[in-house]
């Protein structure tokens, strides 16, 4: 694809009219949201299977 892939929607040269350059610009982005399935996960065991939730050490308790 070469460098026309970071060509922004909207200029000529674009792959996939910009489609491409911005989902790169999304997937960097997406990778902060990390752990937000293991969030939903034990929401999910916690509240609808009535389990326990899972123990976590302070930032004091961990040194």
């Amino acid at each position: 694809i070469g460098i026309e892939g970071r060509i922004k929607g909207g200029q000529s040269g674009t792959v996939l009219f910009g489609d491409l350059e911005r989902a790169g610009r999304a997937a960097q982005i997406n990778t902060f949201g990390g752990g937000v399935n293991e969030v939903m996960r034990e929401i999910v065991s916690w509240v609808g299977l009535g389990m326990t939730r899972a123990s976590r050490q302070t930032e004091s308790k961990k040194s």
